[in-house]
């Protein structure tokens, strides 16, 4: 049985979970550019919401000046369907010798019952934020079943090294 790391927060609307979640993830990547955030959400508009904050963040003056090394790399992908990293400290060649081992972008946002799930993995964080939320959880049998989804689909794909956390409001 794998070693796993959560956190649970559950915490009134309103009270910076997202931010606070989304910050985290913008600053585990500024120390680990090689590994990957995978964010759910209820459906896939709102996990790449998600995703996209994360990213706008590891595009700012801010993280550039924490971690001048790390930037976008647009041409291997920044946008809907994953945003990539490159470093710029090292070698281009050398880095893409790390980063072609891995299949999953570095920042990735998936709905609850994406298909896209196949084959990725989450090596840093795997945040789960409002994934059961009204547009999923309508009665006691659908909240069950996205209980279920995230059980048996979404938390296998967090890697012994990555975090998973949980994050919502009360239902």
């Amino acid at each position: 049985d794998k070693h796993e790391k959560q956190v649970i927060w559950e915490w009134h609307r309103e009270s910076a979970k997202t931010t606070v979640a989304t910050t985290f993830a913008t600053w585990l990547l500024g120390h680990r550019p090689d590994g990957t955030v995978l964010v759910f959400h209820a459906n896939d508009t709102a996990a790449q919401a998600l995703a996209h904050t994360i990213a706008e963040r590891v595009d700012s003056p801010l993280f550039r000046m924490v971690f001048p090394h790390i930037e976008p790399d647009s041409p291997r992908g920044w946008g809907n369907n994953g945003y990539e990293l490159k470093r710029t400290d090292v070698p281009y060649t050398e880095w893409m010798q790390e980063a072609s081992n891995r299949i999953t972008p570095n920042i990735l946002g998936l709905g609850l019952y994406s298909a896209a799930i196949r084959s990725k993995r989450a090596t840093l964080l795997l945040l789960a934020d409002d994934v059961i939320s009204d547009d999923v959880a309508v009665s006691e049998k659908e909240l069950r079943e996205a209980g279920r989804r995230f059980d048996d689909a979404i938390r296998p794909l967090a890697t012994a090294s990555a975090l998973v956390m949980l994050s919502g409001t009360p239902q």
